[in-house]
């Protein structure tokens, strides 16, 4: 009887493994119930319901442990020549072994957040930052847009002030922690690389 039942044990384990199996998981059991059920052996029906139900609860207690990772919120600082970036974009790609979507947030007066439901999967993220340009258009108005390039009459258009290496050609990374970690990040850009070193 021990025997048996740690078979079905192991069996129910296996099966139940893989999400699109859970249906013959069920099957499996309800089978096995049956076949002790119309033996007529009250005894071994009712030790196998026990191992049913205490193989079934080790399985939601390992399902519970395996959960998918939380987004978790990221905020922090910019500045830009010592001083608060008045308006960009800061981007977390995902690096190394992380996988996930990447995520951004608005950077306004020197300050970004992104909230928990567009958060950051935990990992290491590579960091793009850029300054919005300051354009006298709406970025989706193509309208104005092809207006404002033919007035440039071949001169050159507005380019982004942060240097490639915060942004393109970044090397800027951060850990993102779980479990209730305070995801703070601050950077401190420079304009020009020859201060870097």
């Amino acid at each position: 009887m021990k025997g048996r039942t740690g078979l079905w044990c192991q069996e129910l384990v296996a099966l139940t493994r893989s999400k699109d199996m859970l249906s013959d998981a069920v099957l499996f059991t309800i089978s096995e119930l049956k076949n002790y059920a119309q033996s007529g052996s009250y005894v071994m029906f009712r030790s196998l319901v026990v191992h049913a139900l205490l193989c079934l609860l080790m399985l939601v207690s390992v399902g519970c442990g395996q959960s998918d990772p939380v987004r978790q919120p990221v905020s922090g600082s910019v500045l830009f020549d010592g001083s608060p970036m008045k308006a960009g974009v800061i981007r977390f790609i995902p690096n190394g072994a992380t996988k996930g979507p990447a995520a951004f947030g608005a950077i306004q007066d020197g300050f970004y957040e992104v909230a928990p439901r567009e958060g950051v999967l935990p990992g290491t993220y590579r960091i793009e930052i850029e300054e919005e340009l300051s354009l006298p258009f709406s970025i989706d108005d193509e309208e104005a847009y092809a207006k404002y390039v033919a007035g440039l009459k071949g001169k050159p258009f507005p380019t982004q002030a942060v240097p490639s290496i915060y942004n393109s050609n970044s090397q800027l990374k951060v850990e993102v922690a779980q479990f209730g970690a305070i995801n703070k990040f601050d950077f401190d850009l420079l304009r020009t690389t020859k201060k870097m070193n």
